[in-house]
């Protein structure tokens, strides 16, 4: 790995997969997203290498975006579409 496949922080992480930071915060924790830290005492910096990110998108593309696409809206049996209210 190169440094210049690096990327140093949670935005440059975000960027390169098209992803929000909380997201990737989110899949670090639960899917086993390669996020790297030199200093356990301070977790919020960190870096990855592109090359990894790539590989484990890869291998998990299609079960993330399948679980993060949004539920179509319910259809009554009136062929009227059901979705919640709207609260001001």
């Amino acid at each position: 790995m190169s440094s210049s496949d690096r990327l140093d922080s949670w935005k440059e992480i975000a960027a390169h997969l098209s992803r929000a930071v909380r997201t990737l915060q989110r899949w670090e924790k639960s899917e086993g997203l390669p996020i790297h830290r030199d200093a356990p005492d301070q977790p919020g910096i960190v870096y990855a290498y592109s090359s990894e990110l790539d590989c484990w998108w890869s291998q998990r593309r299609l079960n993330l975006e399948k679980r993060e696409r949004p539920q179509p809206s319910k259809v009554a049996a009136s062929g009227v579409v059901m979705r919640r209210p709207l609260w001001l």
